[in-house]
């Protein structure tokens, strides 16, 4: 796919000259070491992001999980997901959440997110899992059963099946989170 300024097609013209406006500025400002430019900075920055969100939301070929939040019956199961994350999902649930059959829901949700709902909701609990294991001194089991799984061992099998380490690697090393 074609992208102008890495924005969706069509979105050059209607985003690409407010957002390269405000990069150009950002230079300026990081270029400049004059009173306010720290806070310049700040204040860019967090312009750029409220642009480059309203460009991706209002783009009919919208990426992954910020794509079934905008929709109106998608967005339910992403949200039912992060709120709780140890509760043991089935397609059928999140397709009522959503108000759609379970065909209808969880072929709409793979064109929007690009992975299936459960395979989102695996993913999404080893995400936060990687930050638990990192930035806390729990232990593996008090963390698997946080996000669902009944035994450590099933935990640390589905852990390394998603991020191809165990769950004590990130911990040991200190592995950045991945992308």
């Amino acid at each position: 796919m074609s992208r102008a300024y890495g924005f969706p097609p069509g979105t050059k013209s209607r985003a690409g000259g407010s957002v390269l406006a405000i990069l150009q500025l950002l230079a300026d400002e990081t270029a400049s070491d004059t009173p306010g430019s720290a806070t310049m900075r700040d204040q860019l920055t967090l312009n750029l992001f409220v642009q480059i969100l309203r460009t991706l939301l209002a783009s009919d070929d919208q990426l992954g999980w910020l794509g079934a939040l905008n929709d109106e019956n998608i967005g339910a199961a992403p949200v039912s997901i992060h709120q709780k994350p140890e509760y043991r999902w089935t397609v059928a649930e999140l397709a009522s959440a959503a108000g759609m059959s379970r065909s209808t829901f969880a072929l709409r949700f793979k064109t929007l997110v690009g992975v299936p709902p459960l395979d989102y909701l695996a993913r999404w609990r080893m995400q936060s899992a990687i930050r638990a294991v990192r930035s806390t001194d729990r232990t593996i089991a008090s963390i698997a059963g946080e996000f669902g799984y009944a035994s450590e061992a099933a935990f640390s099998n589905a852990f390394k099946r998603i991020t191809a380490h165990p769950p004590t690697h990130y911990r040991a090393r200190g592995e950045p989170h991945p992308s």
